[in-house]
């Protein structure tokens, strides 16, 4: 069975106000924030993953397949 992923306008208005509230200065190109995102069944497609990653400036994408073949951190390239 698909399943159909909707994100309402009021949703993604409280996700982008909470994410631009994240404390920091420009400061020397320091990283202000570590934002982590757990998405479900690894679908990267569904509107809050795909929101944030439209929001925040640097992705690390963590891959399930590259951990069970023992390598760690699992950074995808």
């Amino acid at each position: 069975m698909q399943r159909m992923h909707v994100m309402s306008e009021i949703t993604a208005r409280g996700l982008v106000a909470a994410l631009e509230r994240i404390p920091g200065q420009i400061l020397f190109g320091r990283v202000t924030a570590i934002v982590g995102l757990l998405v479900d069944g690894d679908d990267h497609s569904e509107p809050i993953a795909d929101a944030v990653h439209g929001i925040l400036d640097g992705h690390v994408v963590l891959d399930r397949s590259i951990a069970e073949r023992g390598r760690f951190p699992p950074i995808k390239c």
